[in-house]
């Protein structure tokens, strides 16, 4: 399932905004706090923060946020289907993003762009953010990519045949490249990604429905 040398589907899109919803801003959040987004945490944070299973993969999501150690709870819409959290370089925002590709941002967390609004082929399914969080990726469940700030078009699979719909995305620790992970554990890789391993050979009990990279950009983690 290592895909490196797929050609684009289509060209960037940045269109005019179509939402921001700023959240609450709470008081300065302990140091702590921003010792914690760093790293792998950043990829823990938004792993645990959303309930519900993603609507790309026919599940429902309430759109409330679950914040633990610590993490601050800054808002969430309410009765949207969110399908995935970043959170900012410093733990003291993050970005919702729903099925349709609206963008929600809280704490300080800037709005760069969103696909809501827009006609979409399939569903929004992940999110990325670029290292200081000047920008951010939007995958579809059939791999189409979509760039806002400072995020750069690496490549998709929008016009490849896919076993399984993709269903999560992690960013390079350079920004220069991205992976995505399909239902079946198969990923592919764009720009600086390392192919490292994939599940796509074999028979899972679960679908995987997310991913993670470590800080070096040398590993990743699937779950199912």
């Amino acid at each position: 399932m290592h895909r490196d040398d797929l050609l684009p589907d289509r060209s960037t899109c940045t269109p005019e905004p179509a939402r921001s919803l700023g959240g609450r801003r709470p008081g300065r959040a302990p140091r702590a706090l921003a010792a914690l987004a760093l790293g792998t945490a950043m990829a823990l944070l938004a792993a645990v923060a959303t309930t519900g299973t993603p609507a790309g993969a026919g599940g429902h999501t309430e759109g409330k946020v679950v914040p633990f150690g610590f993490a601050a709870d800054h808002g969430a819409p309410a009765g949207v289907p969110i399908v995935d959290l970043e959170a900012t370089p410093s733990g003291q925002g993050y970005w919702l993003v729903d099925n349709d590709g609206g963008v929600f941002t809280y704490g300080d967390a800037p709005f760069h762009g969103s696909m809501g609004g827009t006609a979409l082929a399939e569903p929004v399914v992940g999110m990325a953010t670029t290292p200081a969080g000047g920008g951010y990726w939007l995958v579809a469940a059939d791999g189409g990519i979509f760039t806002f700030g400072d995020a750069p078009f690496h490549g998709s699979t929008g016009d490849v045949r896919l076993n399984q719909p993709i269903v999560g995305m992690a960013a390079t620790p350079t920004g220069a490249g991205y992976w995505f992970v399909a239902a079946d554990g198969g990923i592919f890789t764009f720009g600086d990604a390392a192919f490292q391993g994939s599940l796509g050979d074999l028979r899972l009990n679960r679908p995987i429905v997310g991913m993670a990279a470590t800080p070096s950009g040398s590993g990743y983690w699937l779950v199912a």
